[in-house]
């Protein structure tokens, strides 16, 4: 009895020890034990969004940004989302991104997958940066893969915005799994 205690301590600190943040919140437990989290951080609960939970809210000196909880059947946290606020031009857009990918550099190491690709008729420096983005012809992103259990990416979205994305793997494939069971119910 005393060695199954110790392995489930020893899983737990395991478990515990790696796992990944976002805004100073750790992406695990119940979805709506991190939507208390979040609130406790100023974020304020919208709605639920076709069954994800939607937040508001700001990350760092950003105000203004959205948030996704991405969850397993039973509720476990998996995925968090969180989209910047839009920017009205490239330069502005670029910036940030950059300051974002810095900062998560810096936590992280360099990142595992680092993306800054134009789809024709664009390209990098061709003044149509923005439109290629908002036609999802950019495909401008950065990737820490499995960083004690957690994949991390800072991304351009069509929607003019930064956006974050924080998964716990495990949960994520505990996600995964349930998805493609459902497709034969």
């Amino acid at each position: 009895m005393k060695h199954l205690l110790f392995a489930m301590l020893m899983l737990t600190a395991t478990l515990t020890a790696q796992s990944q943040y976002i805004n100073g919140v750790q992406v695990t437990g119940t979805t709506s034990s991190l939507i208390e989290k979040f609130k406790a951080k100023g974020w304020v609960f919208v709605k639920n969004v076709e069954g994800v939970p939607y937040l508001k809210g700001s990350i760092g000196n950003y105000s203004g940004c959205e948030m996704f909880i991405y969850s397993t059947k039973s509720k476990q946290a998996a995925k968090v989302v969180v989209f910047l606020s839009e920017q009205a031009n490239w330069s502005n857009l670029k910036a940030r991104y950059k300051s974002i990918v810095d900062v998560y550099t810096e936590k992280l190491g360099q990142p595992d997958v680092d993306n800054e690709d134009f789809e024709y008729p664009f390209e990098s420096g061709d003044g149509y940066e923005s439109t290629a983005v908002r036609s999802e012809k950019a495909n401008i992103n950065s990737v820490w893969l499995d960083i004690q259990n957690g994949n991390y990416e800072v991304s351009i979205s069509k929607y003019m915005s930064v956006r974050i994305i924080c998964e716990n793997v495990i949960n994520m494939r505990i996600r995964s799994k349930e998805n493609d069971n459902s497709l034969f119910d």
